[in-house]
């Protein structure tokens, strides 16, 4: 989700300088992943309780990542934005030039796409890059009239997070 999504719906938001953490009590189930995840960024005893530049902005979304109720989300800061390509049979990231990661997919029959592959490299984890990878696509297949069928774990995964988002296009 957007910033201004997760703020309409009802996150608070705490600002760092990599990265903005947002959080819902009312979806907070209190199982402590954060707080055990780093007592650095997360304490519940402290005014904020979130201290977003206490860990890289890696360490905290990798914290954020499991959340198991989503009553956290982050936003990634970037200083160069990273360039989503949609070439044949592949999407693929890049930022000043490097890429940072690809998703491979195929069209069957031209009814609807597969996406049988997401990869990051290890020097682009925890940037966001295969969420942005699958949001590009899912925008890709609606200016397409195309369904997705996510068949690799990763594009599976964020299709069941974002369900309400990305529900017109997949193909059952």
């Amino acid at each position: 989700m957007t910033e201004q999504q997760l703020l309409n719906a009802g996150y608070r938001k705490y600002s760092g300088e990599k990265i903005d953490v947002f959080y819902s009590k009312d979806l907070c189930e209190h199982v402590g992943n954060c707080v055990k995840g780093s007592i650095d960024v997360f304490n519940p005893k402290r005014k904020p309780w979130v201290l977003a530049d206490a860990k890289s902005a890696d360490e905290v979304a990798r914290i954020i990542d499991t959340c198991p109720t989503k009553a956290l989300q982050y936003v990634l800061k970037e200083e160069t934005p990273v360039e989503i390509t949609i070439e044949e049979k592949r999407v693929v990231a890049t930022k000043d030039g490097e890429e940072l990661g690809e998703m491979t997919f195929v069209n069957s029959n031209d009814k609807f796409y597969i996406i049988d592959h997401t990869g990051v490299y290890d020097a682009a984890r925890g940037l966001g890059v295969g969420k942005k990878m699958v949001q590009a696509f899912v925008e890709h297949a609606r200016t397409n009239n195309m369904k997705v069928l996510p068949l690799c774990p990763f594009a599976k995964a964020e299709f069941e997070k974002n369900h309400e988002s990305y529900a017109d296009v997949l193909h059952s």
